[in-house]
């Protein structure tokens, strides 16, 4: 079987993957995939742009990203819990 036949819906017209562009809003919350050395992290951010074929995200970091790869964005999960940063533990 083929890439093609693998995409093939039951009407007989080809699927075609979602772009960025289009499951994304202005605004969504995300989080981003990065591999470093000491492993692979996911780092919320913001959606900020959207410019075919990618969409632009801002880090917490304020950094911005131009991120092409579906496999690396991901919907901020509502059950994420991110550890408190230093500046909250000590107030």
């Amino acid at each position: 079987m083929g890439v093609r036949d693998a995409l093939k819906r039951s009407d007989n017209t080809l699927a075609m993957a979602a772009r960025l562009v289009e499951i994304y809003k202005l605004a969504d919350r995300v989080e981003v995939l990065f591999a470093d050395e000491e492993g692979d992290t996911w780092r919320p951010g913001v959606v900020r742009g959207l410019d075919h074929p990618g969409v632009w995200v801002q880090t917490e970091d304020r950094r911005l990203w131009f991120v092409t790869n579906g496999r690396r964005i991901r919907p901020m999960n509502s059950g994420f819990v991110r550890a408190p940063s230093a500046s909250a533990s000590s107030a």
